[in-house]
């Protein structure tokens, strides 16, 4: 269902982190329940985005530890 107070629950949660892509996703999942396919859209992209960002950072760290310790 679209009711204001999820609206507004996932608006806040996003404010609060934008780089929370659990967020972003199911905003994004909501916003497609309520049939808003474009604004969905974009939330699905940003929180690909934003969890492309988190598998880079993580490999980078990774890779730094294997060159630093010798695993």
């Amino acid at each position: 269902s679209c009711s204001v107070l999820l609206y507004l629950t996932y608006s806040l949660a996003i404010r609060a982190d934008p780089t929370d892509s659990y967020a972003l996703l199911s905003y994004a999942q909501f916003l497609e329940k309520c049939q808003m396919f474009t604004e969905a859209e974009e939330y699905y992209l940003l929180s690909l985005e934003v969890l492309n960002k988190l598998v880079l950072s993580l490999s980078t760290c990774v890779q730094f530890f294997s060159d630093t310790f010798s695993f």
